[in-house]
């Protein structure tokens, strides 16, 4: 129940580190924030998955999305605006939306990377 732990450490870096350049994205006029969210969406689950270290997790995301990121970053902002009709609802649509963000991401990731056999079935 409590293996999730073992990648706090990793994660809270990764989110600290992603939530920085997103930041600094957004101010050079929100294009370069989008992109950037879209280049690290994938390292937690390679952080989860592979068993990877924070900044190789952020290079393998950045890796896969950079064959489109255009692609990628119309996904992240589809997603983000999925996000505001949830938060448009009353704030409690944002308990349905959100789920849908992540399963999003995690379908979007089993068809590029693929799942390790082994975490399929934690």
């Amino acid at each position: 129940m409590f293996k999730g732990f073992n990648f706090f450490v990793p994660s809270l870096v990764a989110h600290i580190l992603i939530s920085i350049f997103t930041a600094l994205g957004m101010l050079l006029c929100i294009i370069p924030g989008i992109v950037i969210a879209a280049m690290y969406m994938f390292t937690f689950l390679f952080i989860l998955d592979k068993k990877m270290d924070f900044w190789p997790a952020m290079e393998a995301s950045a890796a896969i999305v950079k064959k489109d990121y255009m692609g990628f970053s119309l996904f992240i902002l589809a997603l983000g605006l999925l996000q505001v009709l949830g938060a448009l609802a009353c704030i409690i649509g944002i308990f349905v939306t959100l789920p849908i963000m992540y399963v999003a991401i995690a379908l979007a990731y089993r068809d590029l990377v693929g799942f390790e056999p082994s975490t399929q079935n934690l």
